[in-house]
């Protein structure tokens, strides 16, 4: 058989998962194959389970042998080879309180109880700097459990063998914090109880020595500043009063009272000044009313603007014109020594007004340096007095440091070795020769060649298992397309199915309609597939093409009785039209175009634009097209068909195709640009699958229907 059967053995059929309704079609080839739901998800875990058990049940020799192998390694491991090992623990207190003498804040304070701050501190506990001083003031670079070289005479350490001396240190040192407490425990184990307790003890005392130390040097770094600072302040101050008393010297300085009363005088001698101004201004035209009124000869009129007894009296006896105008005249000379001696007080009040104003402006603008720079001072002495003040706050505290931890436990030297702990040994030496029995049983089941299941598949090739076909029991090439058309409902015609299903919903916006078989090699049942699915297509009514791609290996004639010897070559030669060519076989319904030898090459022949424009012609003349192409390991046509198509169904075959060339086939088509659609995984024998404990029978109705590819 040149392309392989599907025939010899039980039946099979694949739950189809194809991506939900309205799934991209990047989507599509990854998530297909789960329409199938949650429940048959349970349902495959189950079998999983039940396979997995069967293979440890097989090596269950194996498996044994490995944990009685690990019981012996580790009753050797804690009996004899182990050397006794003691820990000493000590327990330091985090103090959250502060209990300054000295209300004092702002340079050192007391740790707030934070998760923050316990991580911080247990970080400083196991900080590098820490563990040096624990080794400087142990002499641990002496001792021979810390360093070998110790032995040997040579206990001076350079950096690098100081640091290798502090990583072992921190090896054998434990810090913790007890949980929902400020409590921190100090573990240190080594093979000499008394130097665990001395380690531990030493490292609490350490740890709160640096945190005094700690506090003194930020306090002394304070004092320093603040002593340089108070300088530069005490400076400027006595610059500031300087310049304050240098300025009083040169000035005259009142107070803003003696300002005021000033400003107050301006103001009646401005209000004086407009009376006499109006004064002035009513006079004179009392004069020009009177000369008016005697020049007219108006008596009256002129009585009444001289506002004058004694006139009114002359007029009032009758007396003459030259007695009238003569008292006339002294009244206007009198109004207008009156007029001018108004004038003139209300010019010599602007000039004491213009005097006043520049005394005013001179002190005001006196008053206001003045005052800046009293202001300058204050702040000055205010800014000074502080910093003096935290000065001597800092150094009353200096003498009141206080740790923020204490020792509440000191370690005490062990009795008793804390490792090694036999029965743990024991315990975890036969549970890890038990994991590697196992891993060993599965190991050997994982190093087969062939994939047996859809998750093994799809987990070695990252593309997802779109179907899954059994064999079909029939021998014959002939006789596996009549079983087909015989048994409509059979579960190999409804694995077909399922994959027909699966392909079409890979791209629900554009579902495919150029698909192309291909296989890594040859004889993995895909141009049986290929077949299949034709004659699947064809049952939903759709007009399908069937091209025999593969014209090295010309083998459609076996499979299908058909009669024409022309087909694809003479086609893209143009010796024939499509439709010439093709031959409708009556048992898939389909039209078929078979392949013919060709004397240039067949990639060649792919890439051609004679061949794109047969496909173009197909599309528009059928529903599906169907091209079988030859396997991707042997030839390079699959990968030049490929970009003609629009689903691409990678066949393997059931427990004989090598995973690395499945792999390395998948891996030529991507190289090529090739999208993967799925995989199909063929000739699935349900009897040998059945021994190998992948599958477990569930009645009539499992043989039928209910083998399923998760």
């Amino acid at each position: 058989m040149a392309d392989g059967s599907l025939g010899r053995g039980g039946e099979i059929t694949v739950l189809d998962r194809g991506p939900a309704p309205g799934t991209a079609p990047a989507m599509a080839g990854q998530t297909a194959g789960w329409s199938a739901g949650r429940a048959a998800a349970g349902a495959g875990d189950e079998i999983e389970m039940l396979a997995l058990a069967r293979s440890l049940w097989r090596g269950k020799l194996w498996v044994l042998l490995a944990a009685l192998i690990g019981l012996g390694f580790g009753w050797y491991r804690a009996e004899i080879a182990a050397v006794p090992l003691y820990t000493a623990q000590a327990v330091v207190a985090m103090e959250t309180r502060d209990e300054n003498v000295l209300d004092l804040m702002g340079v050192v304070t007391g740790l707030p109880g934070t998760l923050g701050t316990i991580n911080t501190e247990l970080g400083v506990m196991r900080s590098r700097g820490l563990i040096e001083k624990l080794v400087l003031e142990l002499d641990l670079a002496a001792d021979p459990a810390f360093n070998p070289g110790a032995a040997a005479g040579a206990a001076a350490l350079d950096r690098a063998g100081m640091d290798r001396l502090i990583d072992r240190v921190l090896g054998r040192l434990r810090v913790a914090n007890e949980p929902d407490s400020f409590l921190f425990t100090i573990a240190v184990t080594t093979p000499d109880p008394a130097l665990s307790a001395r380690i531990a003890n030493t490292h609490a005392r350490l740890y709160i020595e640096d945190q005094i130390e700690v506090k003194f040097r930020a306090t002394e770094q304070a004092t320093e500043w603040l002593t340089a600072r108070l300088g530069t302040l005490q400076a400027e101050l006595t610059a500031a009063e300087g310049a304050l008393e240098a300025f009083t010297a040169d000035h005259r300085i009142v107070r803003a009272a003696d300002l005021e009363i000033l400003n107050q005088r301006i103001d009646d001698a401005r209000d004086r000044r407009a009376d006499l101004e109006a004064e002035a201004a009513a006079l004179g035209d009392r004069l020009a009313a009177l000369a008016a009124a005697q020049a007219a000869g108006d008596w009256p009129a002129a009585a009444t603007a001289a506002a004058d007894a004694t006139l009114d009296g002359l007029l009032s006896t009758g007396a003459d014109a030259a007695a009238l105008a003569a008292r006339a005249e002294t009244v206007r000379a009198r109004l207008a020594v009156m007029r001018d001696r108004a004038a003139a007080q209300a010019g010599t009040l602007s000039q004491a007004l213009a005097g006043l104003g520049a005394d005013y402006a001179t002190q005001s603008d006196d008053l206001a340096a003045f005052q800046q720079l009293e202001r300058e001072v204050t702040a000055s002495r205010t800014i000074y007095e502080y910093f003096l003040g935290r000065m001597k706050e800092l150094t009353a505290q200096q003498g009141n440091l206080r740790a923020d931890s204490r020792i509440i436990s000191a370690a005490a030297v062990p009795s008793y070795p804390s490792a090694p702990v036999t029965s743990r040994i024991l315990a975890l030496s036969l549970i890890a020769g038990l994991v590697l029995g196992v891993a060993g049983v599965l190991g050997r089941e994982l190093m087969r060649s062939g994939l047996r299941t859809g998750p093994d598949l799809e987990a070695a090739t990252g593309q997802p298992v779109i179907g899954q076909i059994p064999l079909v029991p029939r021998q014959g090439q002939r006789e596996v397309l009549s079983y087909f058309v015989d048994k409509p409902n059979a579960m190999a015609a409804e694995a077909v199915r399922n994959l027909r299903t699966s392909i079409l919903t890979a791209s629900l916006d554009r579902p495919p309609q150029v698909i192309m078989i291909t296989s890594s090699v040859p004889g993995e049942g895909k141009t049986t597939t290929a077949i299949a699915l034709a004659q699947s297509f064809t049952g939903l009514g759709k007009r399908v093409l069937l091209i025999e791609g593969d014209i090295r290996h010309r083998v459609l004639r076996d499979y299908l009785e058909l009669k024409t010897r022309r087909g694809l070559l003479a086609v893209l030669s143009g010796e024939l039209a499509l439709s010439q060519a093709v031959e409708r076989n009556y048992l898939t319904d389909a039209d078929v175009l078979v392949g013919e030898r060709a004397a240039m090459n067949a990639a060649d022949l792919f890439s051609s634009p004679r061949f794109r424009a047969l496909i173009a012609e197909a599309r528009a003349g059928y529903d599906i097209v169907i091209v079988d192409t030859p396997p991707v390991l042997a030839v390079p046509d699959a990968r030049v068909v490929a970009g003609q198509a629009d689903a691409v169904v990678y066949a393997v075959d059931w427990n004989a195709t090598p995973k690395r060339d499945v792999i390395a086939g998948l891996r030529m088509m991507t190289d090529g640009g090739a999208r993967i659609t799925g995989l199909a995984l063929t000739r699935i024998d349900l009897k040998k699958l059945k021994r190998f404990g992948e599958y477990a029978g569930y009645g009539t109705y499992a043989t039928e229907t209910r083998y399923a590819a998760r």
